[in-house]
């Protein structure tokens, strides 16, 4: 989660006194924190107390070194001194404090005398030191020329650890310029030795030279790095001499490190600083020229990619910062979160390194990678200069981060009342929202700031407005807590009844989160107590599940309804129980809530309490009689619950006053056993076992407690059940055993112990599927391996199809199974029911690796299932052109004929539209003329099934387009009319096709269009100029076809472009015969309504379309024919009448109109 750490550091006393500070943040971000904080005096110290219980002395040093501590007397330092020394460990400031103590009024008096008595002090503290050393040094000018005197002092100090003495000797060694004596020292060691811990937890381990340039000790530094001292020597936090003395402001030591070539750029471990970041950092203005005026990087960034430039800014050292721009620092530098100078110096206050900035041009409107500009920045952490310098000088008051945030915003969150004044007064829109929705007044709200609560108000912003969630400022307030606020928004008139968008009131809020006070006077000024959001919450459920006993108590007394469900039908019992709020729980019962309440799903507190292991709330709702076997919609009882999700104290509890072991759920019908062991919970098995729960108990599904342990992989589970005697080979309603689900799941540890105690390895479930063939179908490599290692069965096959495990790995690609079966002999060859083999399944299904692996090892290539299929014929239908591509290459026969059908491989892929095969299998030389047992062509099939890319191939490579089966005489045109395929239709016709050419029966493809009612392929084969009076043997016409099969819009479009009416099959038959006969009565009307003669008679019986209908009983034809006008005396052949041939309703008809 990103973080805001210029609004955390602005608000940390909010931070500091709510809660630990050192239990909300994480480590590193404290650090942030503090580098970015203002802290007063009681702020530092108590936060110095909470560090007690979360963090040692070292970390506390190293996460709040860099506080910016703000000290207003004297007795504040002191306040300081002795917290850090309690916190931190300090040994140093004991007499320091004390001489604070006994010289305050001198102190406070006089600055003269402040600064004598600050060097008495020193003086004092380094005697304080020195009175807990066990040994001094006392080397005199005299005994210093005793050559063998030092030597001796030198070897006793190698073997020593106490700092202060080998540093002192060395110092004095320097004074007297004994260089011989110094390098003799440093060849021992003695300049390594690591100066003493200032804090416990100070793991700089500076040297003598570090401690020398710290010190600004010129002498020393020059003796040790003459005599030989590594200048470039870093300490453990990459500190070099030059940083030292940079970083202390010692510019002649600075000056002579330099001079012998140490590295000006040398950077720390921590923060990768810089010499001259150092000293710009620290307001060293004179080392800062030195550092530049040698070559130094005035750009260099550290860690964080602050320059020197930005470092000083944000300490407010403004001549340093003037310097620098002088030089030409870059003044719109920005480190690695987008922080320029102009935005540091705002940040932190520094008003007058920000009005020199602005003087020199820096951008006023910079924002950092959030979107923060200086404006933001000064209005955020209340530095009312700043802020009324930037706005004096145009910065945009209506700025917005990139979370929408105006300064406005900020100000008001922050609670920064006169940058609030001020921003308002030149103009700030203070009903600016930011992406979420948030006012000025809603942030103001929301984080409790009274004072610019009312100022808001009082400049006339919106009481009522509302954030993206809905939330109002008064939701805001009463969510948070925020009473002051509360009060006063009500006395304004807000609504207490508003609702955000899941329709929480301020009460529900307030109830919610447990804020008394503010529920108090929510109630006090007439809130809805019974309010429901979306969900239907009441303040009361509110309260009740998160635990707010003194609320709940409340809302009580003053009447809210304690039964009161919301949309899942929970109670506030309900809620407190699932939730585990005893106290709660107690006094609703003690008021009178139903312990028996039940949820839309009939789940009771009870129930919700044991599912939810809540061991208390369960005991009691017993003891207040509780029903222990009450159920749910599915059945679960409370003991079900808490088997299944393993709270083995609230099982205890529950067995221990008789809840029944043996209770099973509606949906599944498991036990309380069944359950834990399903799930694992081991513990709970042991106790439901001990107490007599029947380990055998089968569900509705026939599962046993070791079944579903099994299954699960519930290994534990396996064992302790065995232990006790459960049935390893019980079997489920499919025939499943423990083992068989174990080797299906791939449950090897599992499968193991089975195996170990004497489980059938080759047990079957009803189906005949063994342990190894489930193993191997599902991939289980380890399984298939330690059952093979065990004597397993590798040929089984299941019952019905056939299947080996080689099968069905080569059917599922488990291709190291295959390969591992293989190599303890598996038979390659093996063949199912249907006589597929291992490699025809690894082709059909494109399981190419397998099909390589299975060539390689010799399976037969050629091999044909009962319907004569080869393993190429099945990649080929199944387009699976890798494997087609790779049989090929191995010599598959590309012209292989399937047993029934005839069907070659190319035949298959055409009739599927597998275009990329097709033209590979052409390619590689296969037969685009080869026929079928019907002598059906490949281009015949991909013709008839409209895959219009392969038609166009075929034809491109030379196919016959005038091909014709063998039993009907269909070319490929015909077939394409004939199933409506149009595009391959036009097609065809495009590339030549005969747009008459007759099958065996004299049909073409306009009259098998017509005849199939097909009117796009029929509109477009007569633009080409197709035939509209095309005859087949038997004299049909498109038009007779179409009216006898009623294609009524077929009908009207052949009569449209001048098919003929009247036209008479060799039977003498008309379109409108036909219809008539048939009962088309739609095409019998249009026939008639373009002139058709209603008294065409047929050649053999003399029937009229009336006698045709009426003989057939279509009564609507007949009705139709005679309301317009068709002789219903006309006579057959034998003199019959309509009447005379009509059948049924027809008759009933005829004999009703004589009548009449």
């Amino acid at each position: 989660m990103d973080l805001n750490f210029e609004y955390i550091a602005a608000h940390i006393s909010d931070y500091i006194n709510n809660e630990n500070f050192f239990d909300t943040f994480d480590m590193r971000d404290i650090k942030i924190i503090m580098k970015n904080s203002h802290l007063t005096a009681d702020q530092y110290v108590t936060l110095l107390k909470q560090s007690s219980s979360t963090l040692n002395s070292k970390e506390l040093y190293i996460y709040t070194r860099k506080a910016n501590v703000r000290v207003q007397n004297l007795e504040e330092v002191v306040s300081i001194l002795n917290s850090v020394k309690r916190y931190m460990k300090f040994n140093i400031f004991d007499g320091i404090t004390d001489f604070l103590k006994q010289n305050e009024k001198v102190i406070n008096d006089s600055t003269n005398e402040r600064e004598i008595i600050q060097d008495k002090s020193k003086a004092f503290q380094k005697e304080n030191e020195n009175a807990t050393k066990d040994t001094t040094v006392n080397v005199t000018n005299e005994n210093y020329n005793h050559s063998r005197d030092i030597l001796t002092k030198i070897t006793e100090l190698k073997e020593s650890s106490d700092f202060e003495t080998v540093y002192k000797f060395l110092d004095e060694l320097s004074s007297t310029g004994n260089h011989e004596m110094i390098s003799k020292s440093i060849e021992e060691g003695l300049w390594k030795k690591i100066a003493p811990k200032i804090y416990e937890y100070d793991d700089h381990e500076r040297n003598v030279l570090h401690f020398a340039s710290e010190k600004g000790n010129l002498r020393l530094v020059q003796s040790l790095i003459e005599c030989g001292c590594d200048k470039e020597s870093k300490d453990n936090d990459g500190y070099t001499p030059l940083i030292c003395a940079s970083s202390n402001g010692h510019l002649e030591v600075v000056q002579y490190l330099i001079s012998v070539g140490a590295d000006k750029e040398a950077k720390d471990n921590s923060l990768g600083y810089t010499p001259l970041i150092f000293a710009s950092s620290n307001g060293h203005l004179e080392v800062v020229k030195y550092l530049i005026s040698v070559g130094a990087d005035k750009e260099a960034k550290d860690n964080d990619g602050y320059t020197p430039l930005i470092c000083a800014s944000s300490n407010g050292h403004l001549e340093v910062v003037q310097y620098l721009i002088s030089v030409g620092a870059d003044k719109e530098a920005k480190d690695n979160d987008g922080y320029t100078p102009l935005i540091c110096a705002s940040s932190n206050g520094h008003l007058e390194v920000v009005k020199y900035l602005i003087s020199v041009g820096a951008d006023k409107e910079a924002k950092d990678n959030n979107g923060y500009t200086p404006l933001i920045f000064a209005s955020s952490n209340g530095h009312l200069e700043v802020v009324k310098y930037l706005i004096s000088v145009g910065a945009d008051k209506e700025a917005k981060d990139k979370d929408g945030y105006t300064p406005l915003i900020f100000a008001s969150s922050n609670g920064h009342l006169e940058v609030v004044q001020y921003l308002i007064s030149v103009g700030a829109d203070k009903e600016a929202k930011d992406n979420d929705g948030y006012t000025p007044l809603i942030c103001a709200s929301s984080n409790g700031h009274l004072e610019v609560v009312k100022y808001l108000i009082s400049v006339g912003a919106d009481k009522e407005a509302k954030n993206n969630n809905g939330y109002t400022p008064l939701i805001c307030a009463s969510s948070n807590g925020h009473l002051e606020v509360v009060k006063y928004l009500i006395s304004v008139g807000a609504d207490k009844e508003a609702k955000d968008n899941d329709e929480y009131t301020p009460l529900i809020f307030a109830s919610s989160n447990g804020h008394l006070e503010v529920v108090q006077y929510l109630i006090s000024v007439g809130a809805d107590k019974e309010a429901k959001d979306k969900d239907g919450w009441t303040p009361l459920i509110c309260a009740s599940s998160n635990g707010q006993f003194e609320v709940v108590k409340y809302l009580i007394s003053v009447g809210a309804d304690k039964e009161a469900k919301d949309n899942d039908g929970y109670t506030p019992l309900i809620f407190a129980s699932s939730n585990g709020h005893l106290e709660v729980v107690q006094y609703l019962i003690s008021v009178g809530a139903d312990k028996e309440a039940k949820d839309k799903d009939g789940w009771t507190p009870l129930i919700c309490a044991s599912s939810n292991g809540q061991f208390e709330v369960v005991k009691y709702l017993i003891s207040v009689g509780a029903d222990k076997e009450a159920k749910d919609n599915d059945g679960y009882t409370p003991l079900i619950c808490a088997s299944s999700n393993g709270h083995l104290e609230v099982v205890q509890y529950l067995i221990s006053v008789g809840a029944d072991k043996e209770a099973k759920d509606n949906s599944l019908g498991y036990t309380p056993l069944i359950w834990a062991s399903s799930n694992g919970h081991l513990e709970v098995v042991k106790y439901l076992i001990s107490v007599g729960a029947d380990k055998e108990a089968k569900d509705n599904d026939g599962y046993t407690p070791l079944i579903c342990a099994s299954s699960n992989d519930q290994f534990e589970v396996v064992k302790y059940l065995i232990s006790v005697g459960a049935d390893k080979e019980a079997k489920d309603n499919d025939g499943y055993t423990p083992l068989i689900w174990a080797s299906s799941n791939g449950h090897l540890e599992v499968v193991k112990y089975l195996i170990s105690v004497g489980a059938d390895k080759e047990a079957k479930d009803n189906d005949g599927y063994t342990p190894l063939i489930f193993a191997s179908s599902n991939g289980h490599l380890e399984v298939v391996q330690y059952f093979i290692s065990v004597g397993a069965d590798k040929e089984a096959k299941d019952n019905s199809l056939g299947y080996t495990p080689l099968i069905f790995a080569s059917y599922n690609d488990q291709f190291e199974i295959v390969k591992y079966l293989i190599s303890v002999g598996a038979d390659e060859e093996a063949k199912n029911n249907n006589g597929y083999t291992p490699l025809i399944f690894a082709s059909s299904n494109g399981h190419l690796e397998v099909v390589q692996y299975l060539i390689s090892v010799g399976a037969d290539k050629e091999a044909k299932d009962k319907d004569g299929w080869t393993p190429l014929i099945c990649a080929s239908s199944n387009d699976q052109f890798e494997v087609v591509k790779y049989l090929i290459s191995v010599g598959a026969d590309k012209e292989a004929k399937d047993n029934s059908l005839g069907y070659t491989p190319l035949i298959w892929a055409s009739s599927n539209g597998h275009l990329e095969v097709v033209k590979y299998l052409i390619s590689v030389g296969a037969d685009k003329e080869a026929k079928d047992n019907d002598g059906y062509t490949p281009l015949i099939f991909a013709s008839s099934n409209g895959h219009l890319e392969v038609v166009q191939y075929f034809i491109s490579v030379g196919a016959d387009k005038e091909a014709k089966d063998n039993s009907l005489g269909y070319t490929p045109l015909i077939f394409a009319s004939y199933n409506d395929q149009f595009e391959i239709v036009k097609y065809l016709i495009s590339v030549g096709a005969d747009k008459e050419a007759k099958n065996n029966n004299g049909y073409t493809p306009l009259i098998f269009a017509s005849s199939n009612g097909h009117l796009e392929v029929v509109q477009y084969l007569i633009s080409v100029g197709a035939d509209k009076e095309a005859k087949d043997k038997d004299g049909w016409t498109p038009l007779i076809c179409a009216s006898s099969n009623d294609q009524f819009e077929v009908v009207k479009y052949l009569i449209s472009v001048g098919a003929d009416k009247e036209a008479k099959d060799k039977d003498g038959w008309t379109p409108l015969i036909f219809a008539s006969s048939n009962g088309h009565l739609e095409v019998v009307q249009y026939l008639i309504s373009v002139g058709a003669d209603k008294e065409a008679k047929d050649n053999s019986l003399g029937y009229t379309p009336l006698i045709f209908a009426s003989s057939n009983g279509h009564l609507e034809v007949v009705k139709y024919l005679i309301s317009v006008g068709a002789d219903k005396e006309a006579k057959d052949n034998f003199g019959n009448t309509a009447l005379d041939v009509a059948r049924g309703s027809v008759k009933e008809y005829f004999l009703e109109d004589k009548t009449e």
